[in-house]
């Protein structure tokens, strides 16, 4: 097993924990983790879900007390869109936590 499926198994176990506790910003940035990983897994589809469901809890908890989080979300979100060549969706989610924290 390899360092990042070991990562993974770690991340999913406390996704498992955090969901079960309302431990809603743990859960976030365990998400926000878990899409890193399916991100160098090269697994778009998860990272893109784990990303998008992560930015829903930080919503839901009011993005402006969590900006350093939503920045990363959005950081990350910028970073696949970059491994699938889409410049200007990257550029899009880069601008975004301005935007949505009205920086």
């Amino acid at each position: 097993m390899s360092h990042l499926d070991n990562a993974k198994t770690a991340l999913l176990e406390s996704q498992n924990i955090y969901q079960r506790f309302y431990a809603q910003e743990d859960l976030a940035k365990t998400l926000n983790n878990l899409g890193n990983i399916y991100r160098h897994q090269g697994n778009t589809q998860e990272a893109l879900r784990c990303y998008e469901q992560c930015l829903d809890i930080y919503e839901l908890l009011g993005m402006k007390l969590y900006r350093h989080g939503v920045a990363l979300a959005y950081g990350n979100l910028g970073l696949l869109a970059i491994q699938q060549q889409e410049l200007n969706k990257a550029i899009s989610y880069y601008e975004q936590p301005s935007a949505a924290l009205k920086i």
